[in-house]
């Protein structure tokens, strides 16, 4: 929904399994006057809060305008070439807020450089259960994660496909597997394809109409 002019169609390829899943939290700093979501709207309506992210079409960009239009205030956007570049403006408030993953932020968190004040899951995570989602906050429409899954090409047999699937959930579900994601704070889904594909369509559908909302493309 970004970029009109890519190598391939989506058509070539088909839907293996969301092996993944990345739930985003919105991180501050811990200078900003606030402990909830609702003390960061009104704060932030005060003055123009500029934004993290990973780059830009990244999930975290797109949340970030997607919390934009749903407080109506306007973040201004700042795009790092990753997290490791972001965390450091966040920590010293040369960047208001950022939405990231816990293996880039909750270790800062820990260490008190950091404030967390939601997640954009349904229902609270479980790698930090303390946390309220954004839905929990009064923005229920913001659950958007950002997800891994295997595609394979267009015209691979059906059998091939339904193999495939059932080995990648039995991979990502094992102890281990689930406990080294959940330690990175993700989550084990290894969904069936007709699940991913349904995924697929919610985040294009969705995505596409923030763009169109929010003037965001990444065509040259």
């Amino acid at each position: 929904v970004l970029i009109k002019n890519l190598p391939y169609k989506p058509s070539d390829l088909m839907p293996v399994s969301h092996m993944v899943n990345i739930p985003l939290f919105l991180f501050t700093s811990i200078n900003t006057p606030v402990h909830t979501v609702a003390d960061f709207v009104s704060w932030a309506r005060q003055k123009q809060p500029s934004y993290a992210s990973t780059g830009p079409g990244s999930t975290g960009h797109l949340l970030g305008e997607m919390f934009s239009l749903a407080t109506q205030f306007k973040g201004v956007h700042v795009a790092y070439t990753g997290s490791a570049k972001a965390m450091p403006d966040l920590m010293t408030g040369l960047v208001d807020y950022f939405f990231d993953p816990a293996s880039g932020g909750m270790q800062h968190v820990k260490a008190g450089k950091l404030k967390v004040l939601a997640v954009s899951l349904p229902q609270r995570c479980e790698c930090a259960p303390d946390i309220p989602t954004m839905a929990e906050s009064g923005y229920p429409d913001m659950v958007q994660s950002s997800w891994i899954g295997l595609m394979a090409p267009a015209g691979t047999p059906k059998e091939v496909v339904e193999r495939m699937s059932q080995e990648v959930a039995k991979a990502v579900k094992t102890p281990d597997m689930s406990a080294r994601l959940l330690s990175l704070g993700f989550g084990a889904v290894g969904s069936s394809p007709a699940q991913f594909q349904t995924l697929i369509e919610k985040d294009v559908a969705v995505y596409g109409a923030l763009s169109r909302k929010a003037n965001i493309s990444l065509d040259r």
